[in-house]
């Protein structure tokens, strides 16, 4: 047998120390090639029709199975924005749309920050986790806080054994109980997405 340094599997690329560094390189590469081929193909000046490329063909690179590799380090995370950050601002000068701050450019652009929305993906599942909707029983992963009765579904890790910070079991405790009672208490998956939407968490 053949000894190898990463492996694939399901699309996700992953090293023998359990890194997704190779993966994070893989889809940040792809993703500024869709972008400048967005660019180069789509011969528009409507900023609209450009958004709308750039999340049917772009986007998915940068989002498929994030709950599993969603990155803790903030140097990635910025990586991995910068790819939305330069198609926003190349999509603006091509509109010939005044040059605006990042923030500015996705209010224009109705897009959120790529950090944000893997925050969003990460607690839908989590949402799906202690609500029974996995065939994962939730008890392994967490347990419920005892010690404030008002916030039914307040998440405390239950030693779970494979303790690394990106851990999807580890990262999502701390971003879910900063969740609004509202949020956390909702009844189905479809409003506890649109709720959370509505959160700031402030990445």
């Amino acid at each position: 047998m053949n000894e190898v340094d990463s492996v694939r599997d399901l699309g996700i690329i992953i090293d023998s120390s359990l890194s997704f560094s190779q993966h994070y390189e893989k889809i940040i590469k792809n993703a500024y090639f869709l972008t400048h081929q967005i660019f180069r193909v789509i011969k528009t000046k409507d900023i609209n029709k450009l958004v709308f490329c750039y999340k049917t063909y772009v986007r998915p690179c940068l989002e498929y199975a994030t709950e599993v590799w969603n990155p803790s380090k903030l140097e990635t995370s910025h990586q991995i924005e910068r790819v939305q950050k330069f198609f926003t601002r190349i999509a603006l000068k091509i509109c010939s749309i005044t040059p605006r701050n990042y923030e500015e450019r996705l209010k224009l652009c109705k897009l959120k920050k790529l950090a944000e929305r893997r925050c969003i993906s990460d607690l839908c599942m989590t949402y799906k986790f202690v609500t029974g909707h996995t065939h994962l029983r939730p008890d392994k992963f967490f347990i419920f806080a005892k010690r404030n009765l008002r916030r039914k579904y307040l998440i405390q890790n239950k030693g779970y054994s494979f303790k690394t910070k990106n851990n999807f079991f580890i990262r999502v405790i701390n971003i879910w109980n900063k969740l609004p009672r509202e949020v956390i208490e909702c009844a189905n998956h479809k409003k506890f997405r649109v709720l959370a939407n509505c959160v700031d968490f402030g990445l």
